[in-house]
């Protein structure tokens, strides 16, 4: 990210307007026709186990439900991890994210300060780690069987690190031994999404693949124009993105990305993507995990011949659940119900037949001990998931704030 040249406020200053007021009403449409296109989106629900009608027999009244959920047309996904690596991004977090005790500072900025990668004194806890560990943690959280993923590195240019369809191994790998210094040229928006429009293209799949985009940055466009060209610039490959079937998630990391969000503002509303608003910049580690591809916002699951709803409600960002329902002898009528975050409803009723077993072998009673475990960890895990929903919302109220305040 390079700093924008300061303009004379009185010069031209009616024309600036005009244009300032254009841009707005251009944003708003872009808003509006997003948000339009979302609520006409159908909301889908499909349970893979356990079968209609099954007998569960079991030591421990309780059945594992998986299943899928989404918003649109039923299909698997892309996803294209876009990571910011400007010199920008090696300036400190404010945390400390490599847990070694000491929180990385910024250092007394001299003339060779430009040609030093590290601007902190704890390398581990930089904005750019903090895009890294987020960007592992979102491919832990994606099924390979339903998603392909791949990664991308930008600065000044757009650089594959990761094809799309790496496995998590290899993607991993490939986070891992990113060069430690930061790659040439301020943050380019448009090289980067032109970029991850062709590694897309690339790939062949059916139309009813969905392509997501993951923006991580701390900044806004540089690239050496003004700042109504680089409004454009950013507007062009939006729109593009927009033809290619691309929706971006956009991750506005750090003080200076928040206060001047404009660009993640377009690329995401003009895709009907998302844009997170992160003013601290380790809680992009904590949101990334938990974001929808699907459109989704949650999932319930009620027994209704109980009258209880399922523990350790599970909902993965490509739209994959799993939660462990109750059980009573006989028949049960559990009730799946997703929840768009647009406000659409999908119900969808599975009927089992529980059988309970006496934990009277050594095979049962360690069957009853996993079950237990699991569900601690996944206790765990949800309270975990419940910060980050909450912290999330948190988030997307301070965008739309800055939406109905500002304008570029």
């Amino acid at each position: 990210m390079d700093a924008h040249r300061g303009r004379d406020p009185r010069a031209h200053r009616e024309g600036e307007t005009l244009k300032q007021v254009g841009a707005s009403a251009l944003l708003c449409c872009a808003l509006a026709y997003a948000v339009a296109a979302r609520a006409t989106e159908r909301v889908w629900v499909e349970v893979a186990t356990p079968a209609e009608g099954v007998a569960i027999r079991s030591p421990v009244p309780l059945v594992e439900l998986r299943g899928w959920t989404g918003t649109g047309l039923r299909g698997d996904h892309d996803v294209l991890l876009v990571v910011d690596r400007s010199l920008s991004a090696w300036r400190p977090s404010g945390s400390d994210l490599d847990g070694d005790g000491k929180v990385g500072e910024l250092r007394k900025l001299d003339r060779d300060a430009v040609a030093h990668p590290f601007w902190t004194t704890d390398a581990g806890d930089t904005i750019y780690r903090a895009e890294v560990i987020a960007a592992g943690e979102l491919i832990e959280r994606l099924d390979p069987q339903t998603t392909r993923m791949g990664l991308i590195t930008f600065a000044g240019g757009g650089r594959v690190r990761a094809p799309l369809g790496s496995s998590a191994t290899d993607l991993a790998r490939a986070l891992r031994t990113l060069p430690s210094h930061a790659e040439r040229g301020g943050t380019n928006f448009r090289v980067a999404i032109k970029r991850a429009i062709a590694e897309f293209e690339r790939v062949p799949g059916d139309k009813k693949r969905h392509r997501s985009l993951m923006l991580l940055s701390d900044g806004f466009p540089a690239t050496g124009k003004s700042n109504q060209g680089e409004q454009v610039f950013v507007e062009v490959a939006a729109r593009r993105a927009a033809q290619a079937g691309i929706r971006i998630y956009g991750f506005a990391i750090g003080k200076e990305a928040v206060e001047r969000p404009y660009a993640f503002q377009t690329l995401t509303s003009i895709t009907g993507g998302e844009l997170l608003l992160v003013e601290e910049p380790a809680d992009v580690v904590q949101l990334i995990p938990y974001t929808s591809l699907t459109g989704i916002e949650r999932i319930e699951i009620d027994n209704l011949s109980t009258a209880t709803r399922a523990r350790s409600v599970r909902v993965f960002p490509d739209g994959s659940f799993d939660a462990y329902a109750p059980l009573h002898p006989g028949l049960n009528i559990l009730r799946v119900t997703a929840h768009g975050e647009d406000g659409g409803i999908r119900v969808l009723d599975r009927r089992v037949h529980y059988v309970p077993l006496p934990a009277d072998t050594a095979e049962r009673a360690a069957e009853a001990q996993r079950l237990l475990r699991e569900l601690r960890v996944r206790t765990i895990e949800m309270e975990l998931a419940e910060r980050a929903r909450a912290k999330r919302k948190q988030v997307r109220w301070r965008e739309l704030d800055i939406r109905l305040e500002d304008s570029p």
